[in-house]
């Protein structure tokens, strides 16, 4: 008896020692922390600010200055501030963190460029260097998911910056299906005109490199004269750099439209697709009397850029 209770006394005041190292030292984990955020990507993650305690609530790690590089060292994105709750054993123990109780990022860029080959500057090494071994374990499951005021450069033959006010997220695990809600604006020397854009839905990304959308509601504000409602469902598919359009029924006015198609997003966006198109009052979309009260039209649609 006397034996266990000095195993007992021993095992407390290191499990005491090592939580102390870590509430006084949260630095010694930043490559925990950063194996937790990178999900076992190809991408290389750093924190190159300090690593601080939020108490309350509830407790989490606060990282400042995570930046994510590519394998041949160009930058991909940067975090201004990302804070992590996850359970504390995994990191003291220094085992692989299975769950992510919640990851919030707040402020930062994300570059995405698309070259003329097609490819991006987010395309995986094809030389079998992806950051990943068979014998790896599989990426943390992350039960909520919290982005604020994170800029977006989109660079191809043009140019946009998205501006994501909020992006909400529940449980993120693949092949099963998650909610989403965000909030964002977009802008670019093409666009007359800022485009806001309000979204909710559901979404899943499969182990296949698809995220299918469904039910995914949007309200598309064109400058301040024109909203339009669209209800989408479909999947991007990522590798090819397509979405491909099971349905998109879009609504303005008097006016009810669905299309159905693809669209590839490479380095010269097209779509190639059908429209279908209603209106119950011609005139009152045209603002003078018609003869035709009603119209409703079928047809192939093309475009690109």
């Amino acid at each position: 008896v006397i034996n266990l209770l000095k195993t007992l006394v021993v095992v407390i005041l290191a499990t005491v020692g090592l939580l102390f190292l870590l509430l006084e030292n949260p630095d010694e984990f930043k490559s925990e922390l950063a194996e937790a955020i990178s999900l076992n990507t190809p991408y290389q993650v750093s924190i190159e600010g300090n690593l601080a305690w939020r108490y309350w609530p509830p407790i989490a790690i606060e990282a400042e200055d995570v930046v994510l590089t590519a394998p041949n060292g160009a930058l991909l994105a940067h975090a201004r501030l990302m804070e992590i709750d996850v359970d504390l054993l995994p990191l003291l123990s220094r085992q692989h963190v299975v769950d992510v109780n919640s990851l919030s990022i707040s402020g930062g860029w994300i570059d995405y460029e698309i070259k003329p080959a097609g490819n991006t500057n987010w395309t995986a090494p094809t030389d079998g260097q992806t950051g990943q071994s068979k014998d790896s374990p599989p990426p943390p499951t992350i039960h909520q998911f919290n982005l604020n005021n994170m800029t977006i450069n989109y660079r191809a033959e043009q140019s946009y910056k998205a501006l994501v006010n909020h992006l909400t997220t529940s449980k993120l695990s693949l092949d099963s299906p998650f909610d989403i809600s965000t909030s964002l604006e977009i802008e670019g020397h093409s666009l007359k005109k800022k485009i806001k854009i309000e979204a909710t839905g559901q979404l899943i990304y499969a182990s296949t490199n698809r995220l299918r959308f469904d039910r995914l509601v949007s309200t598309i504000g064109l400058g301040d004269d024109m909203e339009l409602s669209i209800n989408a469902a479909g999947e991007l598919h990522t590798q090819r750099q397509v979405i491909i359009l099971n349905e998109a029924a879009i609504s303005h006015d008097a006016i009810l439209a669905s299309i159905t198609g693809i669209f590839n997003f490479a380095a010269e966006p097209r779509f190639d697709g059908e429209l279908n198109l209603e209106t119950a009052s011609l005139s009152n979309l045209v603002d003078s009397p018609l003869p035709i009260t009603a119209l409703h039209l079928t047809s192939g649609l093309n475009a690109s850029s």
